[in-house]
């Protein structure tokens, strides 16, 4: 998997295996398993030892279906093997969900060689199911399962939030949480005019230098009488172990329902030893322009060092740089491969209009505004 000079994952294709036609209860199926949400909850409320293990397991278990998302044959064996439940430990976990009526030993299910039915399973077709990619089983290349390492920070709501960063994915440009549950911004500083030249307003869009939760968000995963600040903390431990991480965007406003423009690599700004990737190219091109538009008044800009500086028509409302919270792997399904091809297709427009842009500016003309051909998006 391709990582930028900040960590951030690149959504390459190569990310994603390809899907195998597996027959029923045989094998992983698809790249992907499904979890009905309210039987997620049911999770979180049945009797339990371990709350982790029992939750933990019941993925496992999901993750070696076949394309049915019913029938598995992975056990206590796979427990161990891939997230580091010992057997005695992913047995009594298993026993919990056949007790709970989670799972039912099938017809042909003997002693030695276990096979399970999902007794609720979800159907990919219903109604916004969580999605989650096998991979976080399984493990990428040779790296440990991301659930291997959640379960090894020993707090089972830190685990909630890890997979309900899947549950919350908009199926947007962003593919990530909206705004108004989880964002990266800044706090003191909003955008601020530098100047207007001709049809162009240069703004400075202040990087980001905290992140907030919305209303009604965030409380779910504290224990009671926690303070916010546990919240933060588990968050923080899940970036640490690349379970979850924020992805930065340009977006038209600092609201939470503002629209996001396109993506940006902040790692532009102080390394020079970065990945090179089509977000990259997109802001230093962002950044090329402005000093070319400023380029007569660089005292301008000199006072707003470490800002990303980006030119818009002047009619456009002030700007913002906004965080997106995304899980670290994503599931290959439809969805994310639609959203995956929006957001190539809004790099190239916007890369193609500030080229465009800069030709203008080289040529002295500054009477066109920005033209971002939203049109190939559409098509």
């Amino acid at each position: 998997m391709m990582i930028n000079s900040i960590g951030v994952p690149k959504m390459e294709e190569e990310q994603t295996l390809k899907s195998e036609k597996l027959l029923k209860g045989k094998g992983r199926g698809s790249n992907f398993c499904v979890i009905d949400k309210s039987e997620w909850k049911r999770l979180w409320t049945v009797p339990t030892k371990n709350r982790m293990n029992l939750v933990i397991a019941y993925i496992v278990l999901l993750v070696g279906t076949g394309n049915d998302h019913k029938l598995t044959k992975w056990s206590a064996k796979a427990c161990e093997d891939h997230v580091g439940i010992g057997k005695p430990r992913a047995k009594k976990a298993i026993e919990e969900l056949i007790e709970s009526k989670f799972i039912t030993h099938t017809e042909e299910s003997k002693r030695l060689k276990p096979q399970y039915e999902i007794c609720n399973p979800a159907d990919p077709e219903d109604e916004n199911p969580i999605f989650l990619p096998n991979q976080i089983v399984t493990g990428l290349a040779k790296e440990n399962s991301m659930l291997r390492r959640v379960k090894e920070t020993g707090d089972p709501l830190a685990l909630k939030l890890f997979i309900e960063t899947y549950a919350g994915i908009e199926l947007d440009r962003t593919f990530g949480l909206p705004a108004s549950k989880l964002k990266k911004f800044n706090n003191k500083q909003s955008a601020r005019k530098i100047s207007e030249i001709g049809t162009h307003a240069i703004w400075a869009l202040p990087m980001i230098n905290c992140t907030s939760f919305g209303e009604g968000f965030g409380y779910e995963y504290l224990n009671e009488h926690e303070e916010p600040e546990s919240f933060w903390d588990r968050l923080r431990l899940l970036e640490k172990v690349n379970a979850v991480y924020f992805d930065y965007w340009v977006f038209d406003s600092n609201a939470d329902d503002a629209e996001p423009l396109f993506p940006i690599d902040p790692s532009v700004f102080y390394s020079s030893t970065f990945t090179p990737n089509a977000e990259a190219e997109l802001t230093r091109k962002v950044m090329e322009v402005s000093a070319l538009l400023t380029s007569e008044m660089p005292y301008l800009t000199e006072q707003y060092y470490g800002d990303l500086i980006v030119a818009f028509p002047a009619h456009m409302q002030p700007p913002a740089v906004m965080g997106v919270a995304k899980p670290f792997v994503e599931a290959d399904t439809p969805g994310r491969r639609m959203t995956y091809a929006k957001r190539r297709s809004r790099v190239e427009q916007y890369l193609d209009a500030y080229e465009r842009l800069a030709k203008d500016v080289a040529e002295g003309r500054y009477d066109r505004p920005l033209l971002v051909n939203y049109e190939l998006e559409a098509a």
